[in-house]
């Protein structure tokens, strides 16, 4: 029974890695628009509504959460300039990338 637990942890583990990828190539994608905020805002959303709709696991202590609140709360601070926020876009999609391949 554990080794059929275990496997259900890894196939819940990169189905979320596989959701955040998807989400993060569309905010790469959106990288250098105006509305970047925003869009980080929808994408955010849209992501967490996926995740629970597949009946993954929501938890702020999942890094695959973890990652997306750090990227939105630098968008969020006012303080941030664009590049700072760009850059933790790019951050997510290469932290996406390379856990979904792991």
């Amino acid at each position: 029974m554990e080794r059929t637990e275990e496997m259900n942890k890894y196939h819940e583990y990169k189905g979320a890695w596989k959701i955040s990828k998807k989400y993060s190539e569309d905010l790469l994608k959106n990288v250098n628009k105006e509305y970047l905020q925003d869009f980080i805002e929808i994408l955010y959303s849209q992501y967490v509504a996926e995740l629970k709709m597949k009946g993954l696991k929501y938890s702020r202590n999942n890094k695959y959460i973890q990652v997306w609140d750090t990227m939105r709360n630098t968008s969020l601070n006012k303080k941030n300039k664009i590049e700072t926020i760009k850059g933790s876009v790019r951050l997510l999609h290469q932290t996406s990338v390379q856990n979904y391949l792991k």
